[in-house]
C-alpha cells in the first residue's frame, strides 16, 4: 500500500471540507451571494473523486501516481498562496480561520458560535429594553441562573421574560441581579402551575401593580400563586380578568386579595368562570365612581347608611372592606328572594344576570378567611412543585450546560474581534474571495482527476 499516497489523499480532502465550509462563510459575509452550483458541483465531484482515491491508495499505486498525487496536493497548496499575493490580508484570514478549525477542532468552532448567538441575543436584548451593556449583562445572568434553578425552558427563554417584565415595568433596570432572578422564577411558578404563557402572567402582575392593588411583583405573584389550588381558574382566565379588570377593583376600593378571594367563592358557589365575580365587582366599582346618589339611595333602601357607606368606599383599605363585607351581610339577611335580588341589582346592576343565587352567597370576610396568608405562596408552590428527584436531575444538568455557557461566552469575546475583522476583509475583497473559490473547486476536480489517470 502506498502509504504516502494514502496520506496525502486524506490531507487533500480535509482541505476541501476547509474550503467548503470557507465558501459558506463567505457567502453569508457578503449578503448572501450565490457562488453558483459550479462550485459545489466541483467541490462535490472532487471529494467524490478523492474517496475513490483512497481506496486506490490501499490497494497500492505507482511512482507515477505519487507523484501526481504530490502535484496535485501542491497546486493546491500553490493556489491558496497565490490569493495571499494577490489579496493579502484575506488570504491571512482565510488560512488563520482554517488553521483555528484545523487545531482546535470543530467542537471549539461550534463553542464560539453559540458563545456569538449569545453575545447577539443579549445585544438584542439592550437595544429592546433601553438599557446599558452593563444591564444588559446582568440580565442575562440572571436568566441563565434562574435557568439553572430550573426556572424556564432556556436562558433565551428567561430573557424573553425579563424584556417583558422591564417594558411592563414590574422590574427597573436598576434592580440587582437577585432581584431579576426572583422575577422569572415567580412568572414562571405562576404561568406553569396555571398552565399558560408567560406573557399572560406578566399582564396580570403588571395590572396589579400598576393600579397600586400589588406594592411589588413578588406580592402579586404571591397573591396569584395563592389563587392557584382553588376553582379559580377552572375556565383558564384567571389571568385575564385580573388583567382586564384590576383598575374596576381599584374603583371598587376592594383590594386584590378581597377580590381573588371573591372571585374563588364565586366559582365554588357554581359560577362558570372568574369572569363572572371579577364583572360584578367592576361593576360595583364603576357604580361607586359614576352613580353615587343611586347607590346611597340603593344602599339606604335595605336599612343602611347609604352615604355613610359610600364615604368608606371611597376611602378604600380597611374601610372599604369593613363598609363591603357589611354590605353582603346586610343582603344575605333579606329573607324575601325578590328583594334581595334588587338590593344586588342596585349595587351590582346587571351583571348579577343569571347569578343572582350566587352573589346572594357572597360573604368578603369568609372569603378572605379560606383564602388564607398569601405571603410566600409563590415561593410554596415552586417549592412544591419542584420538589422530587426528577427536578434535582434537571437542576444539576442545568447547572453544567450554564456553565458551559459561560466558558463559549468567554470563547466569543476572545475570538470575537479577529473573526469580525475577518468578515470585514472578505467584504472589502468580495471579487477575488469569490473567484477564489470558483478557481480552487475547478482545480480540485481537474487535478483529482490528473491522479486518477496516473493510478
Amino acid at each position: 500500500m502506498n502509504t504516502q499516497l494514502l496520506n496525502d489523499a486524506r490531507r487533500a480532502a480535509q482541505q476541501i471540507e476547509d474550503i467548503r465550509a470557507a465558501a459558506r462563510q463567505a457567502a453569508g459575509a457578503v449578503d448572501n451571494i450565490e457562488l453558483g452550483n459550479r462550485l459545489q458541483q466541483d467541490l462535490q465531484a472532487a471529494q467524490g473523486e478523492l474517496g475513490n482515491l483512497y481506496d486506490q491508495a490501499a490497494e497500492g499505486g505507482g511512482d507515477a501516481g505519487s507523484q501526481s498525487g504530490g502535484n496535485f496536493l501542491s497546486g493546491f497548496s500553490d493556489a491558496i498562496g497565490d490569493l495571499a499575493s494577490k489579496t493579502g490580508p484575506v488570504a491571512g484570514s482565510i488560512l488563520g480561520i482554517a488553521a483555528l478549525g484545523l487545531t482546535a477542532g470543530a467542537m471549539l468552532a461550534a463553542a464560539i458560535k453559540d458563545g456569538m448567538q449569545a453575545e447577539l441575543q443579549r445585544d438584542l436584548f439592550q437595544a429592546q429594553t433601553g438599557t446599558t451593556v452593563a444591564q444588559a449583562e446582568k440580565f442575562a445572568r440572571a436568566a441563565g441562573e434562574a435557568y439553572a434553578d430550573v426556572f424556564g425552558e432556556s436562558v433565551e427563554e428567561n430573557l424573553s421574560t425579563l424584556k417583558l417584565a422591564l417594558q411592563n415595568n414590574i422590574l427597573d433596570p436598576g434592580a440587582t441581579q437577585r432581584d431579576a432572578e426572583k422575577v422569572v422564577a415567580q412568572l414562571d411558578t405562576i404561568s406553569t402551575a396555571l398552565d399558560t404563557e408567560v406573557s399572560q402572567s406578566v399582564k396580570a402582575v403588571s395590572a396589579l401593580m400598576s393600579t397600586g392593588l400589588a406594592a411589588s411583583a413578588e406580592e402579586a405573584a404571591d397573591m396569584i400563586a395563592n389563587a392557584v389550588g382553588g376553582s379559580a381558574n377552572k375556565d383558564e382566565d384567571l389571568l385575564e380578568v385580573i388583567w382586564e379588570y384590576a383598575a374596576g377593583w381599584k374603583n371598587a376600593g376592594i383590594e386584590a386579595q378581597t377580590a381573588l378571594a371573591l372571585i374563588e367563592q364565586s366559582t365554588d358557589s357554581g359560577a362558570w368562570n372568574a369572569d363572572v365575580a371579577s364583572d360584578a365587582l367592576r361593576e360595583f366599582g364603576r357604580r361607586i365612581s359614576e352613580e353615587g346618589d343611586a347607590m346611597i339611595e340603593g344602599m339606604d333602601s335595605i336599612g343602611l347608611s347609604g352615604q355613610e357607606m359610600f364615604d368608606d368606599f371611597v376611602a378604600g383599605g380597611d374601610r372599604s372592606n369593613q363598609a363591603f363585607d357589611k354590605l353582603f351581610d346586610k343582603i344575605r339577611s333579606i329573607e324575601d328572594p325578590v328583594l334581595r335580588n334588587e338590593a344586588i341589582l342596585a349595587v351590582l346592576g346587571d351583571t348579577a344576570g343569571d347569578f343572582f343565587d350566587v352573589f346572594a352567597s357572597w360573604d368578603p370576610s369568609e372569603a378572605l378567611k379560606n383564602f388564607g396568608e398569601f405571603e410566600g405562596a409563590a415561593g410554596r408552590l415552586a417549592a412544591t412543585m419542584g420538589g422530587n428527584a426528577a427536578t434535582s436531575v434537571e437542576g444539576a444538568m442545568r447547572a453544567v450546560s450554564v456553565v458551559a455557557d459561560g466558558l463559549k461566552a468567554a470563547l466569543a469575546e476572545a475570538f470575537g474581534p479577529q473573526i469580525a475583522e475577518w468578515a470585514d476583509q472578505i467584504s472589502n475583497n468580495r471579487a477575488g474571495v469569490i473567484q477564489f473559490f470558483i478557481d480552487v473547486g475547478n482545480g480540485a476536480f481537474d487535478g483529482a482527476e490528473a491522479v486518477l489517470g496516473f493510478v
